[in-house]
């Protein structure tokens, strides 16, 4: 617990002072009072709706309800154009029309129909994180389908999950797509410890910190994430890395050496 809060308060200490984006946010999608745990705001239900049905009101809930998340799905991970161009809705519902996709969606539908497991997760980590340190901002959680392109999305005081890289190392169509290394990253069990990795990666990263830009001091701070994401997941620090078990036996066998050549 010491050495927790020991590493969040140098981390905070160097950070600058992070502002929270205001948000609005459906109350049939989430409902959120003080005291209440965390929940995942199922915004990629809702993107599912409007490219089966085409209704004008989901497309315009989308853009005045979740204006960040949608413009961040079209954007920066889609890249469909930018988000307040005319038929960019048209782009959107007709590159979610993939056969492949079509079928994705439905996978997603079936696999994540319940994200509880996730948000008790996740709900536990961050009161933890905020315990530690008072000035830690949580953020708000939703879920959306990249369509392969990105794991988890992350903003000021937003995450998004991308369910569609976590269906599980042996859904079939990774593997037209990814290596086996990269498929190893794709189960639901790292999606708690994906959030929080990435998350207080954005929140202290290397040049807010003026840490040194040398690989040795990079992944010293990388481990202190992964170290800090460890904890609050029950986890040792070399299983958040997702390496093939040779690979973590390697390191274990080389880690003298490695550290020599670093330095």
């Amino acid at each position: 617990m010491k050495r927790l809060r020991y590493i969040l308060s140098t981390l905070m200490v160097c950070s600058l002072a992070i502002c929270m984006a205001a948000c609005q946010f459906d109350r049939n999608l989430i409902k959120e009072n003080a005291g209440k745990d965390l929940r995942i705001i199922r915004y990629d239900r809702m993107v599912d709706d409007y490219v089966n049905t085409g209704n004008v009101a989901l497309w315009q809930r989308m853009n005045t309800e979740f204006p960040r998340e949608t413009r961040a799905l079209i954007e920066d991970v889609l890249h469909l154009g930018r988000a307040d161009n005319e038929d960019i809705d048209d782009s959107l519902i007709a590159y979610y029309k993939d056969p492949i996709l079509v079928q994705l969606r439905m996978d997603i539908s079936r696999k994540f129909e319940d994200l509880s497991v996730y948000e008790k997760a996740l709900s536990s980590a961050f009161k933890r994180l905020e315990t530690e340190d008072k000035n830690f901002v949580t953020p708000k959680i939703y879920a959306q389908n990249s369509a392969f392109n990105q794991s988890i999305v992350v903003g000021d005081s937003l995450i998004g999950i991308s369910l569609d890289k976590y269906m599980g190392a042996d859904y079939p169509a990774y593997k037209k797509y990814f290596y086996e290394n990269q498929r190893a990253t794709m189960e639901p069990s790292r999606i708690v410890q994906d959030c929080l990795y990435f998350y207080l990666n954005q929140q202290f990263p290397p040049t807010r910190l003026r840490i040194r830009h040398t690989l040795g001091q990079w992944l010293i701070h990388q481990g202190k994430i992964a170290w800090v994401v460890a904890q609050l997941t029950n986890k040792s620090a070399i299983d958040i890395a997702a390496c093939q078990p040779a690979t973590k036996a390697w390191y274990k066998l080389n880690e003298r050496r490695v550290w020599n050549t670093l330095r």
